[in-house]
C-alpha cells in the first residue's frame, strides 16, 4: 500500500470546507488528474482519472462507495478499479480566527505488475498531486 498525507489550512470556516470536500462533484477541479467524478447512489460514486506517472498514462474508471461519514470532520472512501485499490480520508477541524485545518490522506494499492513496478514514481506522484489538491482547494475557498 503506498501511502501519502498532506495538512494544510483554509481560510474559511469549517461549514464552508466541508461543503466544498463532500461534494464530489468538485473534485475534477481540486484533484490532480481527476477528469470527472459523480455520484451513482447515496454513498457511491464513478471517477474517471488520467493517472499519469512518469512517460506513462493511464486511464483509470473507479467505482467508490463512502466507508465513513461524520459531518462535518470526517470522511473516508474507497474504490476499486480493474488496476488498483485506492482510498482516502479527510480529516477537518476549526482552527483560530475562523480558519480550518484540513488533513487528507491517500492510499493506492497496484493490483497489476506494471503499477507495481512504478511503485516509487507512484509515492513521487502522490506527494506532488496532494501538494496540487491543498492549492487547489486554498484557491477556490479562499
Amino acid at each position: 500500500m503506498i501511502t501519502s498525507k498532506i495538512r494544510f489550512t483554509v481560510k474559511a470556516s469549517v461549514e464552508v470546507v466541508w461543503a466544498y470536500l463532500g461534494d464530489v462533484r468538485n473534485y475534477a477541479r481540486s484533484i490532480p488528474g481527476c477528469v470527472s467524478c459523480k455520484p451513482t447512489g447515496y454513498d457511491t460514486h464513478h471517477w474517471l482519472f488520467d493517472f499519469k506517472v512518469g512517460p506513462f498514462v493511464k486511464r483509470m474508471e473507479i467505482r467508490g462507495k463512502t466507508i465513513e461519514l461524520d459531518p462535518p470532520h470526517h470522511g473516508k472512501w474507497i474504490g476499486h478499479s480493474d488496476d488498483a485499490i485506492v482510498g482516502g480520508s479527510t480529516t477537518i477541524k476549526a482552527l483560530e480566527n475562523g480558519n480550518t485545518g484540513v488533513m487528507y490522506t491517500m492510499e493506492v494499492e497496484p493490483k497489476n505488475i506494471i503499477l507495481k513496478c512504478l511503485t516509487p514514481l507512484i509515492k513521487e506522484k502522490m506527494v506532488k498531486d496532494l501538494k496540487q489538491y491543498a492549492r487547489n482547494v486554498k484557491n477556490h475557498l479562499e
